[in-house]
Order: C-alpha cells, then structure tokens, then sequence
C-alpha cells in the first residue's frame, strides 16, 4: 500500500479505537451478537460476488460458443437479504428459468430455481465456505433447466 495511504488509514483506525473505548463495551448493547453477524457478511460479500463472477465468466468462455451468456443482476432486497443475485441465460428468446442467490445476515446462501411455473430449493451453504465448483454447478443446473423445458 502506498506510504500516505496506510498513514491515512492508521490514523483512521486510531480515531476508530478511541470511540470505541469512549462508548464502551459493544457486548453491552441489545442487538451486538446480530450487527455482528451481519457485519461479517457485509465485509464477505465483495469476495462473493468475485467467486460468482468468475465461475460465470469460465462458462461464459465455454458457452458462448453456442450463443449463450450468464447474466448476473444484483436487486435491492433489503431489509430480508443482505445480497440477492438473480443469475439467468441470455440467447433464448422465451422467458428461462434463473437462479437466485439470497444471503441472509448470517450468511446463509439459499440457491433457488425459478422458472414460470415454479420455483425448488436447489442447495443451501454459506459464505465463508462456498467455493467455485459449487457455483458452477449451481450454473450447470439452470442450463440444464433451461433445455429441458420444451
């Protein structure tokens, strides 16, 4: 890191250190265990979203072949998810199917198919543990869901 910017950064941390000690233990107030929770999520959801990114692109690479795509789209559903990526194919014309991911605070994912007619529960993990082959797979499966309907 650039000299100015960790001196920046450290006296940041400092001014962060003093407040802290000026409010007191943290443990004290009602809802500490859940902020804290959340906070751990919130921080973990840029390396989410990369480990997302990157398995779309890796197939992306292999099925654009055949004039397909991943698309990723990030919604707004706050205050019942701390993230919830909606993951469809671009290059049919009808309306497919689309995997959803839904974090919650705890940073439990939920990965839900979706297609007109109904919606299954496709796995659950979690965030700090989920790695790329599992979302591959996840992807894998909205392609096949996506061609087995007529």
């Amino acid at each position: 890191m650039d000299p100015a910017v960790d001196e920046r950064l450290s006296r940041i941390l400092e001014r962060r250190r003093q407040e802290k000690a000026a409010v007191g233990p943290p443990q004290d107030h009602p809802d500490y265990e859940r902020r804290l929770a959340r906070n751990r999520v919130i921080a973990e959801l840029p390396r989410l979203a990369a480990k997302i990114s990157d398995a779309a692109a890796e197939l992306n690479e292999i099925i654009s072949e055949e004039d397909l795509w991943i698309k990723i789209e990030i919604e707004d559903r706050t205050p019942s998810a701390e993230a919830y990526y909606n993951i469809g194919v671009i290059g049919r014309d009808e309306d497919g199917p689309t995997l959803s991911l839904i974090i919650d605070y705890q940073g439990n994912i939920r990965s839900m198919l979706r297609s007109r007619d109904n919606r299954s529960l496709l796995g659950t993990s979690s965030i700090f543990s989920i790695e790329r082959p599992e979302l591959m797979a996840q992807l894998v499966s909205l392609l096949e869901v996506q061609y087995q309907s007529p």
